[in-house]
């Protein structure tokens, strides 16, 4: 199982870890159009953006080369469709609960989740059953983190 902590109480850059151990962080740009991320990873740098300003396919790229693409899946639902190598995941996002849940699918099959600890934590935990290079799951968190930041933007502010 994976741990995704903030680095700082306003940070949007989150570290990745397992059995208390870093394997790497996630940078993402507070203020970019093209949703653009950087993660270090095994000494390697791995860039992710959207193919357009506004719109457009997400793509993980090494030294110019794509890795990973993903696609929302419909204007107003928190659904990716992923493509790696020649296999296609679904990341499906679910909200009506206190603590945001994430759904990782390969076809029809469940093969993994991400799960915000509690309700007043950041923290989240990614838990998978199935062989995917790590790489492929810094990128599902990555769009796993972009569903959540779009929700919390478009929720609406507390009191009157």
């Amino acid at each position: 199982m994976l741990e995704i902590i903030p680095t700082g109480l306003f940070s949007t850059d989150y570290g990745i870890f397992e059995n208390g151990n870093i394997l790497g962080v996630i940078y993402k740009k507070i203020l970019s159009l093209k949703d653009k991320a950087t993660f270090l990873l095994k000494e390697q740098k791995y860039s992710v953006s959207r193919e357009g300003e506004l719109s457009g396919h997400f793509l993980m790229l090494l030294h110019d080369t794509v890795i990973a693409r993903a696609e929302k899946s419909g204007f107003l639902r928190d659904v990716f469709i992923i493509k790696y190598a020649e296999r296609e995941f679904r990341l499906e996002g679910k909200f009506l609960s206190l603590r945001d849940k994430f759904f990782l699918f390969e076809g029809k099959k469940q093969i993994g989740s991400i799960l915000q600890k509690s309700f007043f934590s950041r923290k989240m935990a990614f838990d998978i059953h199935a062989d995917i290079p790590l790489e492929i799951k810094f990128f599902i968190i990555y769009l796993a983190l972009v569903i959540k930041s779009r929700n919390s933007e478009s929720a609406p502010a507390g009191g009157v």
